[in-house]
């Protein structure tokens, strides 16, 4: 199935607009810290309301400045994200509530306790799912969802082939990240698990997106060959299944897939890392908007593929091959890392699923600073899946 994105932006645009209208609100409140917000924001202010604000329940979350973008409005116009529940008036019957989060339910909850009658909040995030039901029903007619083991063993033959490529062409990888963490702990898919994970060095995963050699059942999505492709990171993906994947103000379709994540360097002394995470914030906040904007005035009549360019560019600045530190350049807002590249230097071949795959030599020094206590099992409650969607024809 070939790939195709899906942006809401003008629905949402709309949607705000009527509901404004509808209750005569003078002033919004965002729930949830979320990337597109500055965008929201920026339509909320052309629609004349100045009265703003934005509240998170995650206490690690408040204190982080938003403004709208573009040049119109300015810094006068920052909002600091504030504990749910402080400076405001809940029983305000002008007063609008928006939220876009996977949490949904429980916000829902918070806001009927504090007084907020059905008619003054907006949950986009259930109703972005509910227009991508609508436009994805007639596909999904011919096609069926598969459990978890399938979707694990399609995803292990992908990486079979990635691996197999990769050896062929000279190309460093490693297992990361939860899929690591199961080759140590279960030798295999840690079980309620649903995705593999995998690093390159950036000059290694530049050279395997350009020249992977595409058939007809693999495929590289990457912005360099896929303009439209929303994520930062490569993924390589089966077109005979159907995966829907939610992003940015919108969704993207695809097949299952493995994700491949590129690691570069850091700069070695602690206070220019701290700055770096905070610049690859910034980064990535420019790069969503960018992506997820239709009919935004100042975004539509630039080059969008060049920014990526620039952005990966200043990211990646520090090779990895060259630095005494390394780590990630996604994944950055509230977990990043970085750590000594000797535990990088060395690989060394470590089980999954009955086969043998690469694995830094450092893995320990690496999960302990990703994770903590890698070896001990989660509780139930933090055992969660992605739950994306995921399909296969019908025989």
């Amino acid at each position: 199935m070939p790939f195709k994105t899906v942006k809401f932006i003008s629905r949402i645009k709309e949607v705000l607009n009527n509901k404004i209208n509808e209750i005569q609100a003078d002033k919004v409140i965002w729930i949830g810290d979320h990337m597109g917000f500055p965008i929201i924001y920026r339509m909320l202010l052309d629609m004349g309301i100045k009265d703003v604000k934005i509240m998170d329940n995650d206490t690690e979350k408040v204190g982080i400045v938003y403004y709208p973008y573009g040049e119109k409005y300015g810094m006068d116009f920052g909002v600091v994200i504030k504990k749910f529940g402080m400076d405001c008036n809940h029983s305000d019957t002008r007063c609008l509530y928006v939220f876009s989060n996977t949490h949904g339910d429980e916000l829902l909850e918070q806001l009927r306790d504090a007084g907020v009658g059905e008619n003054y909040f907006i949950d986009l995030y259930s109703m972005q799912t509910g227009w991508m039901n609508e436009i994805e029903q007639n596909i999904l007619r011919t096609y069926e969802e598969i459990s978890l083991r399938k979707l694990q063993l399609l995803e292990f033959d992908i990486l079979k082939a990635y691996r197999d490529y990769c050896k062929s062409g000279g190309l460093t990888y490693f297992l990361a990240e939860g899929s690591l963490i199961g080759a140590i702990r279960h030798k295999g898919f840690i079980p309620w698990d649903d995705d593999i994970d995998v690093f390159m060095p950036y000059e290694d995963y530049v050279r395997f997106v350009e020249n992977f050699p595409e058939n007809r059942r693999l495929q590289v999505l990457d912005y360099r060959k896929t303009p439209d492709y929303p994520i930062q990171f490569a993924k390589l993906m089966d077109t005979e299944t159907y995966l829907i994947h939610p992003c940015l103000f919108g969704y993207f379709t695809m097949g299952i897939c493995i994700d491949v994540f590129p690691i570069a360097g850091y700069p070695d002394d602690e206070n220019e890392i701290e700055n770096k995470w905070k610049r690859n914030r910034e980064l990535d906040v420019m790069r969503s908007l960018f992506q997820c904007a239709d009919g935004i005035e100042g975004l539509e009549q630039n080059n969008l593929y060049e920014l990526r360019e620039n952005i990966s560019k200043e990211k990646y600045q520090y090779s990895f091959y060259t630095s005494n530190k390394v780590g990630t350049m996604q994944q950055i807002k509230f977990d990043p890392w970085v750590v000594d590249k000797r535990a990088f230097e060395e690989t060394i071949e470590v089980e999954f699923e009955g086969d043998y795959f690469s694995c830094p030599k450092g893995y320990d020094e690496y999960l302990t600073i990703r994770y903590g206590d890698y070896m001990k099992l989660p509780p139930l409650e933090d055992r969660k899946m992605h739950t994306y969607p995921t399909f296969i024809k019908k025989l």
